[in-house]
């Protein structure tokens, strides 16, 4: 797994790039407790090249989300493959997560 992030003047992008699952979740955790993240900055995640996501790596991004919530940023998750995005429904973390398809989308 890696883990990138760029940042605009109207946004945060966060690349996860591999498989978040129960061997890189410490780690993904571990990552996001050490982010800086600016106050009111939305922040998306960019799971275009996500390959598989665990139980264990839900378990990260539900408690990333949670946090940004709390302190007033705007979370989402862009560009989803069809399987994962699959996962977000049959869990039913996609009604406290927008899943979009693009930027605009997403700062409406």
């Amino acid at each position: 797994m890696q883990i990138t992030t760029s940042d605009s003047n109207d946004y945060i992008i966060i690349n996860i790039i591999g498989r978040l699952d129960s061997g890189t979740a410490e780690e993904a955790e571990h990552w996001i407790s050490s982010f800086s993240m600016q106050p009111g900055k939305p922040l998306i995640m960019d799971f275009a090249e996500l390959e598989y996501i665990s139980s264990a790596g839900l378990r990260v991004i539900f408690n990333f989300a949670r946090s940004l919530k709390k302190s007033g940023n705007k979370f989402g998750i862009w560009k989803a493959q069809d399987h994962i995005r699959e996962i977000f429904e049959i869990s039913g973390f996609d009604s406290f997560i927008p899943m979009v398809n693009t930027i605009e989308e997403f700062l409406e």
